[in-house]
């Protein structure tokens, strides 16, 4: 039992000095830092969409998009851009007549993956994802 009171403790003092942390922020610089973050991503994703391809999505059934072979964005050291990268292509995809879908294919555990990012709320890419 007295072990227990311990760990109670403990985690009140964690959870009071993160409270404390919490209220020391700033909401001005937080939101400020935040912007100052997606706007990097989004800069360093448009250099690199120089390296994009056209793609039939289920051997053509569901039409074409643009992707984007993550393996050679790692090259880069910008692994961590792919999201933003799908973004951004579903828009280029999209003013080039084709789907509104970016596809960013990427390696995991020896086997290729594509992960498809849609910037309109009309496109499903569910169906295209079970294929």
């Amino acid at each position: 039992m007295k072990c227990m009171g311990i760990r109670v403790v403990a985690f009140h003092f964690v959870i009071f000095y993160m409270l404390k942390q919490l209220l020391e922020m700033s909401s001005i610089d937080l939101i400020s830092k935040g912007n100052s973050y997606v706007s990097a991503c989004q800069s360093a994703a448009s250099k690199l969409l120089d390296k994009i391809f056209k793609i039939r999505l289920g051997r053509g059934f569901y039409g074409e998009c643009l992707y984007c072979d993550s393996r050679l964005l790692r090259a880069d050291g910008n692994s961590n851009l792919s999201d933003e990268i799908g973004k951004q292509l579903s828009v280029k995809s999209a003013a080039a007549g084709l789907r509104p879908i970016g596809a960013v294919i990427y390696l995991c555990r020896n086997n290729l993956e594509m992960c498809l990012r849609i910037t309109d709320s009309a496109t499903d890419t569910s169906e295209i994802a079970k294929v």
